[in-house]
């Protein structure tokens, strides 16, 4: 008899937990820096939900969804207490059982699209049984930009004295389109091909904005016979958005 007990005991402090669990939802959202929302079109953005204490893996999946309004995000003045997301923008939602007051840790990882210029960004939260976090959710402000190096691929053979084309393709990290005067305006940012022998840094190359929107060109003649490393750069100072990507070329 006391042995059905003690295992009875046993059961009930094992699901007493549960009882008083509660689903919450969570929502995150991954917002490019002087921007808007990054969803699918840049690939997602990978989302993992740890227990701050535990680190047990509560929840993980992609960002998806549209960017956002133009006009809620970018044109009009923002008020406190406003919501800036829409229908369909891009987010993430879990549904939780906790059953106390848990510390999360949510990391991120993307615009997948971008491959390795992605970004990574991490916080902690709280969340309380039965009280959602919804509508813009847990909003991470994303710096950067994503650079694509058209040209030349890596380890292009050239000769000395050849004209190499340079072009990199630059976007804001949710993919908004860099064009000539437009919102997102070319002649903001500077955008550079640094040329580099070993630790020698042999040229600094600025790039120009072409006839394709985001598309960025200039030409190089190497000189010299040598292995080559080629860094692009884009910078924003007024905003603090900077983006690299690499090449390199064989100059014989």
């Amino acid at each position: 008899m006391h042995r059905v007990a003690l295992v009875l005991g046993i059961f009930l402090l094992s699901t007493i937990g549960n009882v008083w669990a509660q689903e919450t939802t969570l929502t995150v959202r991954a917002k490019a820096n002087d921007a808007k929302y990054i969803g699918t079109a840049m690939a997602g953005v990978q989302v993992s939900v740890t227990h701050a204490f535990t680190h047990e893996l509560l929840a993980q999946g992609l960002i998806t969804g549209g960017t956002g309004s133009t006009k809620d995000l970018m044109e009009n003045p923002i008020v406190r207490g406003q919501r800036l997301s829409t229908e369909g923008g891009a987010a993430f939602t879990t549904v939780l059982d906790i059953d106390a007051p848990t510390q999360l840790n949510i990391r991120l990882h993307g615009p997948l699209a971008s491959g390795k210029t992605s970004v990574d960004a991490s916080q902690s939260v709280w969340m309380l049984p039965g009280k959602d976090i919804v509508g813009d959710g847990i909003v991470f402000n994303l710096y950067g930009f994503v650079l694509v190096p058209l040209s030349p691929h890596a380890n292009t053979q050239v000769e000395v004295g050849e004209v190499v084309n340079l072009s990199t393709y630059v976007t804001m990290l949710c993919g908004c389109p860099i064009t000539d005067g437009g919102m997102w305006d070319a002649n903001s940012y500077q955008v550079e091909a640094a040329i580099w022998d070993e630790e020698k840094l042999v040229e600094t190359v600025t790039m120009q904005l072409g006839s394709e929107n985001g598309i960025f060109n200039a030409t190089y003649v190497p000189q010299h016979r040598g292995n080559y490393r080629i860094v692009f750069t884009a910078a924003d100072i007024q905003t603090n958005n900077y983006g690299v990507a690499y090449s390199g070329i064989a100059v014989k």
